[in-house]
């Protein structure tokens, strides 16, 4: 409850809100909306019995703030670097965690994270876990002055998350493997106009080359295939807002996760850690070793770029099969990565070594349990059994840097962590520089 000597301090927010919507750069920090529309950019200090306390320019005092009246907070979060995780836990309320599965049994499974640490779980809480995440060595990450990039073109800034603010391109040469991944958020105030160049020949933004190109507008998604500096662009993938709801709306944004096999000519596109596709080169491949960033709206803030980095990867480009529509029922099901899918009661995950482990299923087909690498295997789906329950309702939904997402209550933070109770895993303990974001799920987005 906040008491009569913090009332000036809310007063003084409420009569800022008066005025009319700030307007806030994201370099500033954390950025606060409330149910009213008032929008504050500073850094959260805490969330604490129903009272979040905000540090603010406004004020030389934080403010507390009840969190009854909070809508969104975006944290100020730094890049981290590439991540580890070579799994995805979705559970029966559709929080998905980035994982690593440590081991299974008849009753729990455990998985480590570089957010939470160890969790232990009962396996009548899981959907379904997919493995196969692409790794490899991290050959480039943004964050360093924009005049040390290969060429750039217009106006560019780094803001305090390191990430990229300004109008025209931004380009690196770098020495590409044949298989790549390129990954980079976007984030934008009214409405996105920007183009990511890939394995393009040269530092040229707009003029036709020997490249790849994903054209990012709130009408959709293209990936478009420039042959040579001659021919028009022959689209490979279009992705429709429908399919994207990010992208029709203001002040959103987007996380861009790419594989690319170029010998192989395949293209696989993620966006918010969800798989959107797979398609094919219908040229040769794109021989260049250059990367672009271009923002094609005259207004910076249309187009702020960050957490970039581009690393090799190890494996077979899109060796992991993956069909949205598979859906386990009263059995377990496990799917490999050529499509095959065996159903039954899955047992065990045991480690091997430190990089390998077995899954084991016991199915109708063989008459002993048996084994599979976990190099083969795509996705477990967990079936129906009894003792399932629908989560109980939470009020805050939380994102995480690597493309988590959890629905929570009580949240508590300090300068170096968040706790939550969650409905499935009970308390956990996040850090903080992790988190990228929590809404409360009651609250419609303040209209302006």
């Amino acid at each position: 409850m906040i008491t009569s000597k913090n009332k000036n301090t809310v007063n003084v927010m409420v009569r800022a809100g008066m005025l009319g919507i700030m307007l806030i750069s994201q370099s500033l920090g954390d950025i606060l909306q409330t149910d009213r529309g008032d929008i504050f950019s500073g850094t959260t200090q805490s969330f604490h019995d129903e009272v979040l306390e905000f540090a603010t320019p406004l004020s030389p005092n934080p403010f507390k703030v009840r969190t009854s009246s909070v809508y969104k907070i975006d944290f100020t979060t730094k890049k981290q670097e590439s991540t580890t995780h070579g799994e995805v836990l979705t559970l029966i309320n559709g929080d998905r965690l980035p994982c690593n599965v440590l081991s299974m049994d008849e009753n729990k499974l455990q998985i480590s994270t570089t957010y939470a640490g160890e969790i232990s779980l009962k396996r009548e809480s899981i959907r379904s876990l997919r493995f196969g995440l692409m790794k490899g060595e991290l050959l480039f990450t943004g964050g360093q002055d924009p005049q040390q990039w290969t060429a750039q073109s217009g106006t560019w800034s780094l803001n305090e998350e390191a990430h990229y603010v300004g109008k025209g391109s931004l380009a690196q040469k770098l020495s590409l493997p044949d298989k790549a991944r390129f990954q980079f958020h976007l984030s934008w105030e009214k409405a996105p106009n920007f183009a990511f160049r890939f394995y393009a020949a040269d530092s040229a933004a707009r003029q036709k080359q020997s490249t790849y190109e994903l054209i990012i507008n709130s009408e959709g998604m293209v990936i478009n295939r420039y042959p040579d500096s001659r021919h028009q662009a022959t689209p490979i993938a279009n992705l429709s807002s429908q399919e994207i709801k990010a992208l029709e709306q203001p002040n959103q944004s987007v996380h861009i996760d790419l594989h690319v096999g170029k010998s192989d000519g395949l293209i696989l596109l993620y966006v918010n850690s969800e798989f959107m596709g797979k398609w094919q080169d219908p040229y040769g491949p794109a021989g260049g070793n250059h990367i672009i960033f271009d923002n094609r709206s005259d207004k910076p803030a249309n187009a702020v770029v960050g957490q970039i980095s581009v690393s090799s990867i190890t494996g077979e480009i899109g060796d992991k099969f993956f069909d949205p529509d598979l859906v386990a029922k009263d059995t377990d099901i496990l799917a490999d990565n050529q499509g095959q899918v065996f159903s039954g009661r899955l047992l065990t995950i045991q480690p091997i070594d430190s990089a390998k482990r077995l899954v084991t299923i016991s199915h109708e087909l063989t008459d002993q349990p048996e084994p599979i690498p976990d190099h083969n295997v795509s996705t477990l789906l967990f079936g129906s059994h009894a003792g399932k329950k629908d989560s109980p309702h939470s009020k805050y939904l939380l994102t995480l840097s690597e493309g988590g997402k959890l629905q929570v209550n009580e949240p508590s933070m300090s300068a170096e962590a968040m706790v939550v109770e969650h409905p499935i895993l009970g308390s956990i303990r996040l850090l903080r520089n992790h988190v990228q974001s929590i809404t409360n799920k009651g609250k419609q987005p303040p209209t302006k």
